[in-house]
């Protein structure tokens, strides 16, 4: 086994943690392909197919991220016509309507102060640091041969890298 974390992994339990639905779809999908005509469960073969998968995957991503970019400049642009208009709301011929409303957004600006107020207010339990810092601090600390933080388990989870050569 090769990688940055070889001499760690070694003796972790191998990670099963999908939810057993999303398994079943992941099961399904496998008996799906195998069942495709030319479909080949060899190693370049399967490989091969990561790559287009991957590179589809990048392509659909980059093509969203250009959607969300417009919807969000027509938001913008529709905010200020509807306040032009003196209107909230427009009825499409296509039976569409959309309709402008305003609402609160909460944004952090002082994280010590908000921890205090949601210890204070019985919320710690909520409180959680996000799932990459734990990964990220949790993977820092195998590597220098401590133990892993209170309540968190490890696990060795296969990860393809691609990488263009």
């Amino acid at each position: 086994m090769a990688g940055k974390y070889a001499n760690v992994v070694g003796n972790l339990p191998r990670f099963d943690g999908n939810e057993q639905t999303h398994q079943d779809h992941i099961n399904q999908r496998k008996a799906e392909l195998r069942a495709t005509a030319d479909f080949r469960e060899t190693t370049v073969a399967l490989a091969t197919n990561y790559v287009a998968l991957r590179l589809q995957q990048n392509e659909l991503e980059a093509k969203m991220e250009n959607i969300q970019l417009s919807l969000e400049a027509i938001t913008q642009m529709l905010e200020t016509q509807y306040e032009a208009d003196g209107t909230t709301s427009i009825r499409l011929v296509d039976g569409f309507s959309v309709t402008l409303q305003i609402e609160p957004y909460a944004l952090v600006k002082d994280r010590d102060a908000y921890r205090k107020w949601a210890i204070a207010e019985g919320l710690e339990r909520l409180m959680a640091l996000p799932w990459q810092t734990t990964n990220s601090i949790t993977k820092e600390r195998l590597l220098t041969g401590k133990p892993e933080p209170d309540g968190v388990e490890v696990y060795a989870k296969t990860k393809l890298v691609l990488r263009k050569v």
